[in-house]
């Protein structure tokens, strides 16, 4: 079984990447986060698979998060989610190894599909 976790600050976007990911992928374990440092320091004791990582959170955003799993040695692998999509974004995600994929919120089937095939 996988593990994923959800790292979104606003609960609907969790929520629904977490049904999608319900009907396209059975052996999959989902944890959500609302807020961004609890969901690093639970890295560590969760040890997910992938991360579904959004990029504009308060406090501590999703580049931040990358940065903190950079400097902690932390290779899970992570998907951006965004709602704002840049070419300075998308660069700026692609700067750290572990980001494997990068999709505009709201998903859409096909994107849960590409996903589930190739993560």
């Amino acid at each position: 079984m996988k593990t994923i976790l959800l790292v979104d600050d606003e609960e609907i976007s969790n929520f629904i990447v977490k049904k999608y990911l319900g009907l396209f992928s059975k052996n999959t374990k989902v944890i959500e986060y609302t807020d961004s440092k609890d969901a690093f320091y639970s890295l560590a004791f969760q040890k997910p698979d992938l991360v579904f990582l959004d990029l504009n959170m308060p406090e501590f955003s999703g580049y931040d998060f990358l940065k903190k799993m950079k400097e902690n040695n932390l290779s899970q692998k992570v998907i951006i989610l965004t709602a704002s999509p840049t070419k300075d974004d998308y660069e700026h995600a692609h700067q750290y190894s572990n980001v494997v994929g990068y999709f505009v919120k709201p998903l859409s089937d096909e994107d849960i599909k590409d996903i589930v095939e190739n993560y």
